[in-house]
């Protein structure tokens, strides 16, 4: 996945209070619930990031797949079921607000579940009742801070813990390739979805997760980076997609929020459209633990993403557009 434009302000000297623990990345914190929570059973979407199945499988978890369904959130007849087979066993769930879409709030649904939102893609919700919300500021994602993640632990659960963490003094490092981004990130735009395209990994090399906690100088940077960015612009590029692309190539996505891509449902190849090509390890691995077909998660890994950053002009989407309903 390439960097996109950044939304960086280079500000970090103001302190904002905050409930969130800064942390090196979204799968540490998502390694730290799965120490904590070791004995339970943790369900997972079948499309993900493999970043995901690398912090289950580094803390020693037991897991399992769902299906997804038109809104890209779980199916829920094969969450029912799924619940149904392991209700023996304690259950960590792990639904994802993939590529910024909505997700029901399962903790309300079922308050005896632990409930750990995967928000690596969007932005952590105060209104929901989740135990656990993690998010990420590594490159591609809505704030690239080029490394780092938060965790918001509605329960205080992991106080303690976070507080032992050590904390890094990197920040130069990751202030510098921001600047550079904003740089290069036109070029990069326009490299991906073609034959130069710089990144075409198929499957994600994870070192050894080591949590630690940002530097104040880097934490800072990225609170006022969150409170000082506009998102009014990647949500005009969501809504004039999904304004006039032929609704059957569409999934079912709400207007009015700012995705960071446009999943559609046709293969189509030009200059700045994406697949992610790093999620198949996922839904392989899916495949043979399910045994069956997962229609819904095949149909997202056979999508093409669209831009909706702030390089993409109103014209790039109209042709899009055109390419698409042709």
């Amino acid at each position: 996945m390439i960097p996109l434009y950044p939304h960086v302000k280079f500000n970090f000297w103001s302190e904002i209070n905050t409930k969130y623990t800064f942390l090196n990345s979204a799968r540490s914190a998502l390694y730290l619930i799965a120490k904590k929570y070791n004995n339970h059973f943790f369900l997972i979407p079948a499309y993900t990031c493999p970043t995901v199945l690398h912090a289950l499988k580094q803390a020693g978890v037991e897991y399992n797949f769902i299906d997804i369904d038109n809104n890209l959130d779980f199916d829920i007849k094969d969450l029912s079921y799924m619940l149904e087979k392991y209700n023996n066993k304690d259950i960590v769930l792990v639904p994802t607000s993939l590529f910024g879409f909505k997700t029901r709030d399962y903790k309300k649904k079922y308050p005896d579940i632990i409930v750990v939102e995967d928000r690596a893609q969007g932005f952590i919700d105060s209104k929901s009742s989740a135990d656990f919300q993690i998010t990420s500021f590594g490159k591609g994602k809505m704030i690239s801070g080029f490394g780092g993640g938060a965790i918001y632990d509605i329960n205080s659960i992991l106080t303690k813990k976070l507080q032992e963490l050590g904390q890094s003094n990197e920040f130069y490092k990751s202030f510098l390739f921001a600047f550079l981004q904003k740089i290069i990130s036109r070029v990069w735009f326009l490299l991906e979805g073609t034959r130069y395209d710089p990144e075409q990994s198929k499957k994600l090399d994870i070192d050894v997760i080591k949590p630690y906690r940002l530097s104040k100088l880097k934490r800072v940077w990225i609170l006022n980076t969150l409170k000082n960015s506009n998102f009014s612009h990647r949500t005009k590029i969501s809504n004039y997609y999904l304004q006039n692309i032929d609704k059957k190539y569409l999934f079912e996505q709400k207007k009015g929020i700012p995705y960071l891509r446009l999943p559609i449902k046709k293969d189509i190849k030009y200059s700045g459209l994406s697949k992610m090509v790093d999620f198949h390890e996922t839904f392989i691995e899916a495949l043979e633990k399910r045994g069956k077909e997962l229609v819904g998660a095949r149909q997202v890994l056979n999508s093409t993403c669209l831009p909706a950053h702030d390089l993409v002009t109103l014209e790039y989407a109209k042709k899009i557009v055109e390419i698409i309903n042709e």
